[in-house]
């Protein structure tokens, strides 16, 4: 038998696809709620005859904007952080919830107005190369890898606090964590 349900909240839909949305929509008969980010950034594609297509495209970004509730709190991020989205994304109506004096400072970094501004911009001028699918910027490996140095460098060998969760480093891009990766295991082994 095919279970239908009355009504289903999707959590995260600004990060499925709108297919996947449908798919599991067929079994609902009343209601849809749908939660997450509609300006959220698309998944990735590997294939390239989908690339052009729109395919991961979320079903929040297709929809007109029918009524939407911003939750404006937001209780996650340090709020220099939640201020540069707030601004760019969602005409500043976003708020950080906590307070930047309740989240611990991150030594080893000259944050902008004494650490009140946790976000900064770092441009090292180095170009990108292609590696099988992928890319890589040894310039942005090597700048990446001091920022890291320095933070580190400055935590004791034995805290608490560093371990997988203390940082974390995003690149778009397979090739560059990898080599990143190389670098941080052949000195921290």
């Amino acid at each position: 038998s095919r279970e239908t349900f009355r009504a289903v909240i999707a959590d995260e839909n600004g990060l499925t696809m709108e297919i996947e949305n449908l798919i599991a929509f067929i079994r609902v008969s009343e209601r849809v709620t749908l939660i997450g980010d509609h300006q959220q950034l698309r998944r990735g594609l590997t294939s390239q005859d989908l690339r052009w297509t729109n395919f991961n495209r979320s079903l929040m970004e297709r929809l007109p904007p029918c009524d939407r509730h911003l939750l404006e709190s937001n209780y996650r991020s340090h709020p220099s952080i939640v201020t540069c989205f707030s601004d760019a994304f969602y005409g500043r109506k976003v708020r950080a919830a906590r307070l930047s004096e309740d989240l611990p400072e991150i030594k080893g970094i000259p944050w902008p107005r004494h650490g009140k501004e946790r976000v900064i911009f770092v441009h090292d001028g180095s170009a990108e190369q292609r590696f099988e699918g992928s890319y890589s910027n040894k310039g942005q490996v090597e700048t990446v890898y001091q920022i890291l140095e320095e933070v580190l460098w400055q935590e004791e060998p034995n805290s608490e606090d560093l371990n997988s969760n203390f940082l974390g480093v995003i690149s778009p891009y397979r090739q560059q964590c990898r080599d990143l990766n190389v670098k941080l295991q052949f000195k921290y082994r």
